[in-house]
């Protein structure tokens, strides 16, 4: 019988089990002093501060009183649907959490069941703070300041925050519209995008010379744009000849953690990771109002999210129009300068589809001439955010790095936080991520006078703050695996698996890891060739699907491995044999050759006779596998006669007088033929003279033939020669002749 804490906390957990499921279910829980919170269906355990981390939805862990016995605690896990998953040597045990219930109010429930030491939900937490290893990471106050510049500690947009989060990807694309950029630098060229339509070798290299073949490839009217355009030139080379474009570059997604100079806000963390910079040169030394809307048109059509501008020209309705298209229309962001006159803020960052950003030095304080600066930057009512601006440390020409100043220097990094917010949420709309950008920005850092509470004209909604303009953006929700299946595979052929049908809620690309019964290794992707070898049967496939931040989910899939194809056999070669028995002829057939996909053995038999009769016969051989499936093919077997019969003259070679008259009878045989017919025909007498020559002495001779027998009546004398011929035919035509002769040997010699 079960013991009376298992039926009580067996009702307890049931009726928890309905109440999940009720509207009016809390969304806020006090548990032994932690307080937990949820949201969007996930629940959160709040920490000091204002972190919060999500609870492990379906393990909980557990540690049962000394006091506890093992069948009380095998009871436990027979009545109820709770596995155990693991334990440690200390005792504490992960178990499972039952279907119905979510984690906290199952351990509230187990809590108050007195079997436990304690029952504790897990956590998903986070690793500590990220701090890439690019070596002048320290002179990047904009990005993280510890006060390092005789500064206000955390007058910065909070980028290491944001990687704690997300990095972004090379699937966001930034156009940075400007000077040009120095394409080749060291720590640019990694995160410079590359035209796909025009990158003919598909080898992603930057101003491949294997790709310039002088063809328009893509058809979108620009040659050879490999990785952007000069449209001042014009041609398809946005290699610059001042600082300007590349410094702004390096802010955006110069390259991270590669060990050298500096990283940008969406530079990446190595690997595979930092969102693509398409260069478009819009004037070399000044920008060109006349090619700017061009610029906004190309980079919207090729795909960028971003748009980068930190320029002023005086305002263009061919200018608004584009920028019209660019976000009405394509839905990319755009951002732009304020502007450094101190004074009203300028065009393009006017426009209505535009972010003006304003700059902030490393105290929080808007760069003006009261704080010793040559320059001031510019406010109004179209400002919405700044950013830092004042000494910021980013890349210029010739693979070096330089500090500069400016509005110029504060829009990149509100560029480069857009890229890392389409990277961590590719669905989001450019309007999402302008709105989170104003919501999150800290207001209030500033100059009280001018930095007042809410929107005002100097700070726009605040300092730029990366991280939370991130967080707003919502919490990376995990992608759902689909495996396909059931899948039908014909055993050791090419399968496809098909996980294409997996998604994620952000948007986010996915990686595939496929594992199972199969073989070879299948290379990572989300339609990957396998082969499942014999046994056939029922078997199974799983994969797991991966975010770029670490989000997972697995599935599975049945497959039923089939073998339906037939083995393949090839019959010996046709051999042509002699009769050797009137009986039949032994003949050794060979052996076939035969594979199979599946079966490494293969049952083979074959229809021969034990011996083969004269003429032609056909051998059938036939394979059949594990499966029961056969296949055939046939073999020639002649057996032929072309031998003639051997004659046998049975006579001696000589004879003494007077041993006439004497008989002999020829007989002949055959391999094939039993009974060859054997025909005696005429006889010669002859001797041989002192000179060695025969002469005629058949007249002196008597001899008579009886069928096949030869009777010597008078031997003619001695050294007589008698002969006579023996022709034998088989059944089959073939025919001999023999000669038989006998010498009359002198007596007196």
């Amino acid at each position: 019988m079960k013991s009376a804490w298992i039926a009580i906390l067996a009702l307890s957990l049931s009726a928890v089990t309905v109440a999940a499921g009720l509207p009016d279910q809390p969304e806020q829980m006090e548990l032994q002093g932690r307080q937990f919170v949820r949201v969007d269906g996930k629940w959160y355990v709040e920490s000091a501060g204002k972190q919060r981390f999500e609870v492990v939805p379906d393990v909980v862990t557990v540690k049962f009183k000394k006091t506890v016995t093992k069948a009380a605690t095998a009871d436990f896990f027979s009545s109820r649907a709770v596995g155990r998953i693991r334990a440690n040597r200390l005792g504490a045990v992960d178990i499972s959490v039952p279907a119905g219930l979510d984690a906290v109010t199952f351990v509230a429930q187990l809590q108050k069941s007195g079997l436990f030491e304690y029952a504790d939900v897990n956590t998903f937490g986070t690793y500590e703070q990220v701090i890439p290893n690019d070596t002048r990471f320290n002179d990047l106050w904009n990005l993280d300041n510890t006060g390092q510049t005789g500064g206000t500690a955390d007058a910065d947009v909070d980028a290491p925050e944001a990687w704690d989060l997300a990095v972004a990807l090379p699937e966001v694309v930034v156009g940075v519209l400007d000077s040009g950029v120095d394409y080749d630098h060291v720590d640019l060229e990694c995160n410079i995008w590359v035209n796909q339509g025009e990158d003919l070798d598909n080898d992603g290299v930057v101003m491949d010379p294997d790709d310039l073949n002088g063809v328009d490839d893509d058809g979108n009217g620009f040659i050879d744009d490999l990785i952007g355009w000069d449209f001042d030139t014009p041609d398809n080379d946005p290699d610059p000849t001042n600082d300007h474009g590349t410094h702004v570059a390096g802010i955006i997604g110069a390259c991270g953690n590669n060990a050298a100079g500096v990283i940008g806000v969406a530079g990446g963390l190595g690997g595979d990771t930092g969102a693509r910079m398409m260069p478009l040169l819009v004037g070399n030394n000044r920008p060109d109002g006349s090619i700017l809307d061009d610029a906004i048109i190309y980079a919207a059509d090729q795909g960028a999210r971003v748009i980068a501008m930190s320029l002023s020209v005086g305002s263009s309705n061919a200018i608004d129009d584009a920028l019209e298209y660019a976000y009405d229309t394509m839905g990319v962001f755009i951002a732009n300068a304020s502007g450094n006159g101190n004074e009203a803020v300028g065009y393009p960052a006017t426009n209505t589809h535009v972010m003006a950003v304003g700059a902030t030095d490393d105290d929080d304080l808007r760069a003006e001439p009261d704080l010793g600066l040559t320059w001031g930057s510019n406010f109004g009512p179209e400002l919405e955010v700044v950013a830092p601006g004042v000494a910021i440390m980013s890349t210029v020409l010739a693979d070096a790095y330089n500090l500069k100043d400016g509005t110029s220097m504060a829009s990149p990094h509100v560029s480069g936080s857009a890229a890392l917010m389409f990277s961590y949420k590719p669905l989001a709309t450019n309007q999402q991520v302008r709105d989170c950008i104003t919501a999150t920005a800290e207001d209030e850092v500033g100059d009280p006078s001018e930095d007042t509470a809410g929107r005002d004209d100097f700070y726009g909604f605040g300092r730029l703050n990366t991280a939370d303009a991130l967080a707003c953006m919502g919490p990376n929700g995990a992608p759902v695996c689909d495996a396909n299946g059931p899948y039908t595979a014909e055993c050791s052929m090419d399968t496809l698996l098909d996980g294409t049908g997996s998604s994620d809620p952000d948007g986010n690309p996915l990686t595939y890891a496929w594992e199972g019964l199969f073989e070879p290794s299948p290379e990572s992707g989300a339609r990957p060739t396998v082969v499942f070898p014999a046994p056939t049967g029922l078997k199974s496939v799983s994969l797991t699907v991966t975010d770029p931040f670490g989000e997972m989910d697995s599935c599975s899939a049945p497959v039923t491995v089939q073998d339906t194809l037939a083995p393949l056999i090839t019959s010996p070669d046709d051999v042509v044999y002699e009769c050797d028995s009137p009986d039949g002829t032994l003949v050794d057939l060979g052996e076939p050759i035969v594979s199979d996909v599946c079966d490494a053995s293969v049952d083979v038999v074959n229809d021969a006779p034990p011996l083969f009769a004269l003429g032609t016969t056909q051998v059938l051989w036939t394979a059949t596998d594990f499966s029961g499936n056969q296949s055939s093919d046939v073999q020639n077997v002649e057996v032929q006669d072309t031998i003639p019969p051997t004659i046998q003259c049975n006579s001696p070679e000589m004879i003494t007088p007077p041993d006439a008259p004497v008989s002999f009878t020829a007989s002949a045989g055959d391999m094939c033929d039993a009974d060859p017919s054997v025909v005696v025909t005429e006889y010669n007498c002859y001797k041989l003279n002192k000179k060695g020559k025969l002469i005629n002495k058949k007249s002196s001779c008597v001899v008579m033939f009886d069928g096949v027998t030869v009777s010597i009546l008078d031997s003619g004398g001695v050294d007589n020669l008698i002969t006579w011929t023996v022709e034998a035919t088989d059944s089959h035509g073939n025919q001999s002749t023999e000669t038989c002769e006998v010498t009359v040997l002198n007596p007196t010699r």
